[in-house]
């Protein structure tokens, strides 16, 4: 069972109370023991556990957590608890899907804007280590693709995007490639078909626009603005030069 809890609980603000009494002067260290002290009040967990539900815990828990206990402490009242680190440099964006077989796949946007990945081999698996994508982001997106590998579009500091991708699940990832334009945000998913991707991205005016390909390996689209359009009409067949307006 997973207990959704408000974006900021009581234990949190009971936290900045202690370190408020604390006084202004405390030390890291003694602000980090209050949060460990702290992290042995868990009493919805407790309490839940206590009446024989399965508890678990997926998001964020303390600001501080683990303090001084170290990376692997486990509050009281979680039957499931797991830390996955970050990487080397520490994440500021963090994007989670899941790839064939359905183990989970979480993309960071590590502080020195390099974008890192870690996965499952398989559902309720262990997390292999945190692996660098390269490259250099301020936003990115991710996606699976057609022939069930994964891809990652990202918009780097000169504000262009650069995309790669598997062509199969678990495969090497090819290089980075280029689409033309700048662009502040972007979006990307398979299309309506399954058979190609399609990317959303504002542009430095606050436009949406948006390109695709009809096949894995097939050319991208000029960027169009998200306007009104036709009607795709599906029974033109896929790839046909009228199958998209």
């Amino acid at each position: 069972m997973t207990i959704r809890t408000p974006s900021r609980p009581w234990w949190k603000g009971y936290a900045s109370s202690r370190a408020t009494r604390a006084g202004p002067s405390a030390s890291s260290r003694e602000k980090r023991a209050a949060v460990s002290a702290l992290c042995a009040l868990s009493p919805i967990a407790t309490r839940l556990q206590a009446r024989g539900y399965r508890t678990g815990l997926f998001g964020k828990y303390l600001n501080g957590y683990p303090g001084t206990p170290g990376r692997e402490y486990i509050p009281a009242g979680w039957t499931e608890w797991a830390s996955l680190g970050a990487p080397p440099s520490g994440a500021i964006l963090v994007r989670v899907t899941s790839i064939r077989g359905g183990g989970l796949v979480v993309f960071a946007l590590g502080a020195d804007g390099s974008i890192y990945h870690l996965w499952q081999e398989k559902p309720l698996d262990g997390w292999q280590p945190w692996w660098p994508l390269g490259g250099l982001a301020k936003d990115f997106a991710v996606s699976k693709t057609p022939s069930g590998g994964l891809a990652v579009f990202a918009i780097g500091p000169d504000d262009t995007v650069r995309y790669r991708y598997q062509s199969k699940p678990f495969g090497d990832w090819g290089p980075w490639k280029r689409l033309e334009g700048r662009f502040r945000h972007l979006a990307v998913q398979t299309s309506y078909l399954d058979e190609g991707l399609e990317v959303f991205a504002i542009d430095l005016d606050d436009v949406i626009y948006h390109s695709w390909r009809d096949s894995s390996e097939g050319p991208w689209t000029a960027w169009r603005r998200l306007e009104h359009e036709p009607a795709v009409d599906l029974s033109v067949p896929t790839g046909s030069s009228a199958s998209r307006t």
